[in-house]
């Protein structure tokens, strides 16, 4: 599959809610930006992103990402990440691999209570990482 808009990879997001897209081969097609406009820090943004994996009206919801994503060389942009515990544009990757990716601007911000865990790609993974490019981007605990 080549999500080939926003609206189509924030459909992947919530799709990825209850499917754990084993096997499966996802390519994202275009640049993503979340918040177009937004300057982190400076101003609230518009959106704030659910972790692919996580259920946006029930955060207990957690479902690992066990296929291929392969970002092509495209930029994932602008996003904010703001979650009680497991915090990053994924919630956790058992992929088998996630790859050619650039991530720029993108914020998260985890919680320090229990076993939480946060990072820019993902709070949790097992799988391949390869060819990822984050810059201007930054974690924090509150």
């Amino acid at each position: 599959y080549t999500l080939k808009t926003v609206a189509e990879f924030r459909g992947f997001q919530k799709l990825a809610a209850t499917e754990d897209f084993h096997g499966i081969k996802i390519k994202l097609g275009t640049d993503v930006d979340l918040n177009p406009g937004w300057t982190a820090g400076a101003t609230a943004p518009e959106v704030v992103w659910t972790p692919i994996g996580r259920d946006a009206k029930d955060t207990s919801v957690i479902k690992a990402f066990r296929g291929t994503f392969d970002g092509q060389g495209h930029t994932i942009k602008n996003v904010n990440i703001t979650t009680g515990e497991a915090a990053g544009l994924f919630i956790a990757s058992k992929a088998i691999k996630i790859m050619n990716l650039k991530l720029d601007d993108v914020h998260v911000t985890g919680s320090l209570v229990g076993n939480s865990t946060a990072g820019i790609l993902a709070s949790d993974c097992n799988g391949g990482i390869d060819n990822i490019t984050i810059t201007n981007s930054s974690v924090f605990f509150i």
